[in-house]
């Protein structure tokens, strides 16, 4: 079978004007590429006559914004798969570099706490001691807390 033929034009106007001699139809019967001219040719006519009764066809207003939804949605596929790789760097990042920061200045972290126990101790032990009074308590809610989802699961 050839790209093209050579009566071509002939059946693309037969098909137009709608008046069909033997020696065309006959052609058309043997050759592939004459056929197709003339199924798309008659698609196309019935297309232009009924375009709203095509049913393979929706409403341009929808199929726009169809498309235009399409693209939106493609572009915040591409934008969560940065912010989720940037989510993970972040997430290693920041706990690496408290860490790299509180072991460079451990010494000076660690003389400030002391100074600030020492100087402040006869206060922090005034206050422990009337906290110890709600030690029983605070003991008791610890239970319940730790407790209560073991009687949540079994009743």
């Amino acid at each position: 079978m050839s790209a093209s033929c050579p009566q071509e034009t002939e059946v693309s106007k037969t098909v137009r004007t709608d008046e069909w001699h033997e020696s065309i139809a006959n052609h058309v019967a043997d050759c592939a590429l004459c056929r197709e001219i003339v199924q798309a040719s008659h698609w196309m006519q019935a297309l232009a006559q009924s375009p709203t009764k095509n049913p393979s066809l929706g409403d341009a207003e929808q199929l726009w914004r169809r498309a235009q939804l399409a693209e939106r949605q493609a572009k915040a596929r591409k934008n969560q798969g940065f912010l989720e790789w940037l989510e993970v760097l972040s997430g290693t990042v920041v706990p690496l570099s408290l860490a790299a920061w509180v072991a460079w200045n451990w010494y000076e972290i660690q003389g400030q706490v002391t100074a600030l126990l020492i100087g402040s101790w006869p206060q922090l032990w005034a206050t422990a001691y009337s906290l110890s009074s709600l030690a029983p308590a605070v003991l008791v809610l610890a239970a319940i807390s730790s407790v209560y989802p073991l009687f949540t699961r079994c009743c």
